[in-house]
């Protein structure tokens, strides 16, 4: 009698054929996952030299950059004062948002319900796409003894805020009325910087960076293109960055740069040349790179 044939895998076959699978799987995934944020990080990068070279297009209308947002009562400077409006704003047009251009009514505040379309209007080019926040759009709440009747609104989320340069902006947000809030930096309230007022140089510059959402703190914080919200909670943070702490600050200060990128962040400077910034960074070098007039044009960056 011939002997029967075997149409199958013993038990031990089958476990070695399992473990190589599971092998095989664990060197590939985490490789896998490398390169998918590769990509990212190579999207996010794009986004920002998008944006550099939107507000260097600007200054070349204006001689300018745009200010860091507009806050004005009865002709003095207010930094809890309409329209809020910001610098992301400014360069819609040449990032070829031409109607959402043209649709922002200036002249009222941004809370404003004639603003509600653009309240919550995504951009996708001030979106990281390696940030893990699920949500599109967040409320901004009133922050007394401020006073906006139109507060709590909600915004569209952005992962890419201007410099404010290398001093915390949050004493700002209690200054009386005709009080100034000067930055360091090439963004603050009401600012007109021009390219000759860097003394630093515009490839030793910060223009922008990245900031990441913030979904796990007990209040969630997020950034927005449109503007500051006049009297609302973090109001400058939304739109303005500041490195008095380093990237991805392990206390989480709303203000300090930050990314879901390993390693550090993405930043464009005043050249349009972006650059990635280590956590490790030496903060005398990454403070003076915020700054635009502090006479260090001695940054080396590392080729990418």
């Amino acid at each position: 009698m011939a002997p029967s044939k075997r149409n199958g895998f013993s038990l031990v076959e089958l476990l070695v054929a399992i473990a190589i699978i599971g092998i095989l799987v664990a060197i590939i995934l985490p490789a896998v996952q490398s390169a998918r944020e590769a990509a990212r990080r190579t999207k996010c990068r794009n986004n920002l030299k998008q944006i550099g070279l939107a507000l260097n297009q600007y200054h070349e209308t204006y001689l300018c950059f745009p200010p860091g947002w507009i806050g004005v009562t009865n002709h003095q400077v207010d930094a809890n004062g309409p329209s809020g409006l910001a610098w992301g704003a400014f360069c819609l047009p040449t990032i070829e948002e031409y109607a959402a251009a043209k649709a922002i009514k200036p002249k009222v505040s941004i809370t404003n319900s004639a603003n509600a379309i653009l309240q919550t209007f995504k951009v996708e080019i001030f979106r990281c796409p390696s940030d893990i926040s699920p949500a599109d759009t967040f409320s901004v709440a009133l922050q007394p003894p401020n006073v906006n009747p139109d507060l709590p609104k909600n915004f569209a989320v952005t992962n890419y805020i201007g410099s404010f340069g290398s001093t915390d902006y949050h004493p700002c947000a209690t200054n009386a009325v005709g009080v100034p809030c000067p930055g360091n930096g090439v963004f603050y309230l009401n600012s007109s910087v021009r390219a000759a007022d860097i003394r630093d140089g515009l490839s030793n510059t910060m223009l922008a960076g990245e900031r990441h959402s913030n979904p796990s703190l007990p209040t969630p914080i997020y950034g927005t293109w449109m503007g500051a919200p006049p009297g609302g909670v973090e109001a400058i943070g939304r739109i303005l960055g500041a490195a008095d702490y380093g990237p991805n600050d392990p206390a989480n200060h709303f203000e300090a740069y930050s990314s879901f990128h390993p390693g550090g962040v993405n930043i464009v400077l005043c050249d349009g040349g972006v650059q990635f910034i280590n956590d490790s960074v030496d903060m005398n070098l990454f403070m003076g790179l915020a700054t635009i007039n502090k006479r260090d044009n001695n940054v080396v960056f590392v080729p990418q």
